[in-house]
């Protein structure tokens, strides 16, 4: 939740006070192959990695360049992009730590991944999502599921900032994303 456990332990990682940052990897809590009705499809992920090998895959999991979800195998959705940009042109993806200027902006897209030939097998439109900046909602948006992209700029005073997307439970789906760890410059 916005400003629980996850942003504080991130804020202080930012602050120096932890070694290492802790990432999403599951938007849910599974035990069991249908415990409760859980399956392990239910915990699909996002990974933005320099390849399809599993040395590339990894090193964009230790990276946190992932987002978590969940939903049925029918919801079968994606962030088509998920990135910060900053004045300078920097583009950062979940996980990356970097020094930035002041205004940024938010930029976010989900698709539904369809079978080819095929039509939306989920029925969503459109989700609300939350930009949380160091454990505070800071913009609600809503996102379109087509290939919208949605911008939302962002000003940010000096200093340590966690920055993520969140998308709270809806229409049987949640997902978490891991955050942009930024240094804003004064």
């Amino acid at each position: 939740l916005p400003g629980g456990m996850w942003d504080r332990f991130m804020m202080d990682y930012m602050l120096g006070y932890r070694s290492k940052p802790i990432w999403a990897v599951s938007a849910g809590d599974y035990h069991e192959e249908g415990q409760a009705g859980e399956y392990l499809g239910n915990f699909p992920m996002d990974v933005w990695s320099d390849g399809e090998d599993s040395e590339a895959v990894m090193a964009a999991l230790h990276a946190g360049h992932n987002t978590s979800w969940f939903m049925t195998k029918e919801k079968n959705l994606k962030m088509a992009a998920l990135f910060l940009e900053d004045q300078s042109g920097k583009r950062l993806l979940p996980g990356d730590q970097q020094v930035v200027e002041r205004q940024v902006k938010l930029h976010a897209s989900v698709l539904e991944r369809a079978p080819e030939g095929e039509g939306s097998a989920s029925g969503i439109q459109s989700l609300k999502g939350d930009w949380i900046v160091d454990g505070r909602v800071v913009a609600n948006i809503v996102l379109p599921i087509d290939s919208t992209v949605l911008v939302t700029p962002l000003e940010l005073m000096p200093g340590p900032h966690v920055v993520r997307l969140r998308i709270p439970g809806q229409q049987g789906v949640r997902m978490e994303a891991n955050p942009f760890l930024l240094r804003v410059k004064k």
